[in-house]
């Protein structure tokens, strides 16, 4: 799922569509966070590296593991931040996860990311982010939404963008709520932006281990 052709144009093509609603939902989480910086952070597919950016302001003291297919969002997410308690690594996240140990990671971030894959896919992709997510973990997530038909025709111009330029998996928006809560998550909402159409969630293992039991 390369972004590489997309790089340089993609913070101004993503204000241009939405203003800075993407950015706000993204932050959401560090406006949000309570107490302490956790100790270490796993942010997926981040792209630019705008969220990156603010997290290290918020959590000055984290370890911070970012991972991203596209070298070029990757080169650009290294000239945004401090690389000093950063690790990049360039991969699909379906492999490197492999590789990680678990219950590493006191955070999780994932915006617009989850987006990207078919529904088979995150059948299998979420537990083994999920296994990562130390007891107590947050994992942090913003999407779109299709719940009304003027969402699903704007989802649905928008796959056939990203299914052009990039090599985006998905081609319809997959459900996957439905996807993490058969994985034992459950989730609190942060915030909402263009009516519904964008949300922020903090998706925490619920005590059941099965979310609405």
């Amino acid at each position: 799922m390369s972004y590489d052709a997309l790089a340089p144009f993609y913070e101004r093509l993503e204000t241009l569509v939405f203003g800075r609603a993407l950015q706000r939902a993204r932050c959401a989480p560090l406006e949000a966070w309570k107490g302490s910086d956790p100790r270490t952070v796993l942010i997926l597919g981040d792209g630019d590296g705008r969220f990156l950016e603010a997290a290290r302001r918020r959590w000055p003291a984290a370890s911070i593991t970012s991972i991203d297919q596209s070298e070029g969002m990757l080169a650009l997410a290294r000239k945004r931040t401090d690389s000093s308690g950063v690790r990049f690594v360039r991969g699909d996240a379906r492999v490197v996860l492999e590789e990680l140990d678990s219950k590493s990671f006191d955070v999780i971030v994932s915006h617009f990311f989850l987006d990207c894959f078919a529904l088979e896919t995150l059948g299998e992709l979420v537990p083994q982010i999920a296994r990562c997510l130390r007891p107590g973990g947050h994992w942090f997530v913003s999407e779109f939404t299709a719940q009304t038909a003027w969402q699903r025709c704007v989802l649905w111009v928008m796959y056939r963008f990203f299914n052009l330029t990039t090599e985006t998996e998905a081609t319809l928006f997959p459900n996957y709520g439905d996807v993490m809560r058969s994985n034992g998550l459950e989730p609190a909402r942060l915030g909402t932006w263009r009516a519904g159409f964008i949300v922020a969630d903090d998706w925490r293992p619920c005590p059941s281990g099965v979310a609405g039991a």
